[in-house]
């Protein structure tokens, strides 16, 4: 009976003795709010750069040439690099090497933040952020993007960062989330006339037209532009002047696009209220719509207000107005 209740685990344990000692042991990690937080914002994070590479590539032409049109230097190269990063970096951020992925994942979000505070003009046309899915086209969708991947980012790195520290990191995310929305929100485009026809009188000469007035950039299939322009029109406030440019795909024939301009005008009771000038565009700056470009005094550049409303238009159009 006594042989039958040795415990031969103990007498192995201590035979081996400091062997046994220094055995390497797996560590007991306890979960905390801040640790969910933080691998719910990577994964989130992760699925994001993942999505937007798998749409480029889905769409990789488009993406070429959109790639094109804003670095004609390396149109040969970016394009798959980057396709690549966003997908590596996706995958790195859910995987175990996350202090590396974290920092390309924050290099990767600060230059996206850059490149669309310098080149708002690009933005405007319509990037191709996720392909040719146009998820986040727009300046307040696209904004909304750069701003929550910051604050992902932010809450990413949080288990690196020590208790008493913790504080402060989640002050310096919560500065660098708002320091970007509020950032994006400046937007500039260096245009001061655009090559247009006008649309009542029907005229298919080509005309620059100078942006020294108010210019609302709008398409005729565009629901939030249906919207704005229904409530110009029923406006009887009086204006200086405003110019409303119609922009439509470069595949339309011009004189379709005439034509489709004119009758949505024309059913929206645009066509010869006083202060009111309608253009078509001819030039395809601006994809993103609607938008308000309003000259800035002594230079060659237009503010850019993205999705405006009436009292946007008010403000800068109204013949009393400043």
């Amino acid at each position: 009976m006594e042989a039958c209740t040795r415990d031969h685990g103990r007498e192995l344990r201590a035979w081996l003795g400091p062997l046994w000692a220094a055995r390497p042991q797996a560590p007991v990690t306890l979960m905390t709010r801040s640790h969910r937080l933080a691998v719910a914002a990577r994964y989130l994070l992760a699925g994001l750069f993942i999505f937007a590479g798998v749409s480029k590539a889905a769409s990789y032409n488009d993406f070429a040439a959109d790639i094109a049109r804003l670095l004609p230097a390396g149109q040969a190269s970016v394009p798959p690099v980057l396709i690549l990063l966003e997908i590596g970096t996706g995958w790195l951020l859910v995987s175990r090497l996350r202090r590396p992925a974290e920092v390309l994942s924050g290099l990767m979000i600060c230059g996206f933040v850059v490149l669309s505070i310098v080149r708002w003009e690009y933005v405007a046309q319509g990037c191709s952020c996720f392909g040719s899915l146009g998820v986040f086209s727009g300046f307040t969708r696209h904004r909304a993007l750069l701003t929550s991947m910051v604050a992902l980012n932010s809450l990413a790195v949080i288990p690196e960062v020590s208790a008493r520290q913790k504080r402060g990191a989640l002050a310096v995310g919560a500065c660098l989330t708002a320091a970007t929305f509020l950032s994006l929100g400046l937007g500039y485009a260096p245009v001061n006339s655009l090559e247009v026809s006008q649309i009542e009188p029907n005229d298919t000469a080509h005309i620059r037209l100078e942006l020294d007035q108010p210019t609302l950039i709008v398409r005729w299939d565009c629901p939030d532009c249906r919207l704005l322009l229904s409530a110009l029109a029923k406006s009887s406030a009086p204006r200086r002047l405003l110019n409303v440019v119609f922009t439509y795909p470069e595949w339309l024939d011009d004189r379709a696009a005439e034509g489709s301009a004119l009758s949505f005008s024309e059913s929206l009771g645009l066509v010869g209220r006083p202060g009111l000038c309608l253009y078509l565009d001819h030039e395809f700056r601006f994809k993103t719509t609607p938008l308000l470009l309003v000259p800035v005094a002594g230079t060659t550049t237009s503010r850019v207000i993205t999705s405006p409303n009436l009292k946007d238009v008010d403000r800068f159009s109204l013949a009393s107005g400043t």
